[in-house]
């Protein structure tokens, strides 16, 4: 298995979601070491998912390493009201620039899924992403115009021969 720097050495021009399991002090030091000797155009089009703690700490050293998704309680936070006020609500400003992701079960409580939510998401200058991890959802949500997808099952998805979202 080829080593991050590796990666992104040998795709300097792509845009990386790199997730921190374990949020511990060392790693982070150990990310901020491989990151640092990336060209800042390059950590521009780097996304990190961990802990607010440890995002703090690379943020501090690598201001260019954004955040992409947002937070399950900052999740909460936007989409509860949404839901409770039958999507009347707005997002917050808080949520702009952030991705909410959601699996494809949950878009069933969301008031207008798939146009008037998506274009509420929009309207807060943030991005939707599904959560995908089977053929069958990629065929199914395939045609609707989300921002992106998160899988667990690359092997299952990565195979799939359609466009899984659109610009």
């Amino acid at each position: 298995m080829p080593t991050l720097a590796e990666v992104l050495q040998t795709f300097p021009d792509k845009k990386f979601l790199i997730d921190h399991k374990d949020g511990a002090v060392e790693t982070v030091q150990l990310l901020v070491s491989v990151l640092r000797e990336r060209p800042l155009a390059q950590q521009q089009h780097l996304y990190y998912w961990g802990s607010a703690e440890a995002y703090e700490r690379l943020q501090h050293e690598l201001p260019a390493v954004k955040r992409l998704l947002a937070g399950r309680d900052e999740m909460k936070q936007w989409v509860l009201p949404y839901v409770f006020t039958v999507g009347l609500s707005e997002f917050p400003s808080e949520s702009r620039d952030l991705v909410l992701s959601l699996p494809p079960a949950y878009t069933r409580l969301l008031w207008g899924w798939p146009y008037r939510f998506l274009q509420k998401v929009k309207r807060a200058d943030a991005k939707f992403y599904l959560l995908i991890d089977t053929a069958e959802d990629a065929e199914a949500f395939s045609s609707l115009p989300i921002d992106g997808i998160i899988t667990d099952q690359i092997e299952v998805i990565g195979s799939y021969d359609k466009p899984l979202f659109h610009d």
